[in-house]
């Protein structure tokens, strides 16, 4: 149990938090390995735990990204629910899941435990969100001023490709401009299989898809 600083409930918010304190809650959630997304920006920090339904669906979505990128021979990279943040434009927040496409992944630092520099390097191209537990700080915005090209949002009924806009907004699309060819009409029925019988079988039957599209 998380101790100190930060006693975790099922969704809290807090304003008036400094970019120090919001650190060292992320610092203190990761050394006690908390189950937890935290959402910063401009000092409001939110807190909110993530159920078995949650992690179940993060899970598949990014099972089902992966065999796609390796059936199309895409180089899809995944670094899970890393922390993304910037301190200059105080903002914040684990995606549920992330993934670099089309940008070249970040070295692994050299610390361990060291954050994602967004300072230095790239976002990733991809962020998945599942949509499915109460929230106050709006995300969409969070993730568009950190670059994030697209956001696939889960919310416990379908899913949605979201673009990013070249006026920082989202908008909804059809196909992903990063995994060509792939319209989330064609992955959602695969994310239901995969939440009502198994990943696996979900996993299997998107590629023998994939194999009959090619």
């Amino acid at each position: 149990m998380v101790t100190g600083l930060y006693e975790p409930l099922e969704h809290s918010v807090r304003t008036g938090v400094s970019w120090e304190e919001y650190e060292r809650v992320l610092e203190q959630f990761e050394s006690e390995s908390c189950r937890a997304r935290i959402t910063y920006n401009q000092g409001q920090m939110e807190v909110t735990t993530m159920g078995d339904k949650h992690e179940r669906a993060k899970a598949a979505i990014g099972r089902l990204i992966e065999t796609y990128g390796i059936e199309r021979d895409i180089p899809v990279n995944c670094l899970g629910s890393v922390t993304l943040r910037r301190q200059d434009l105080l903002k914040g927040l684990e995606p549920d899941e992330c993934f670099y496409v089309t940008t070249p992944l970040p070295p692994v630092p050299d610390e361990l435990g060291a954050p994602l520099d967004l300072s230095i390097h790239p976002p990733p191209d991809l962020a998945i969100e599942v949509d499915i537990t109460k929230t106050s700080i709006p995300r969409q915005p969070i993730y568009a001023a950190l670059g994030i090209r697209e956001v696939w949002r889960y919310d416990g009924q379908s899913l949605v490709f979201l673009k990013r806009t070249r006026d920082g907004r989202y908008e909804p699309t059809q196909y992903s401009t990063l995994l060509p060819r792939l319209s989330s009409n064609d992955l959602d029925p695969f994310v239901q299989m995969a939440l009502n019988q198994s990943p696996h079988a979900a996993a299997k039957a998107l590629r023998d898809w994939v194999r009959k599209q090619s």
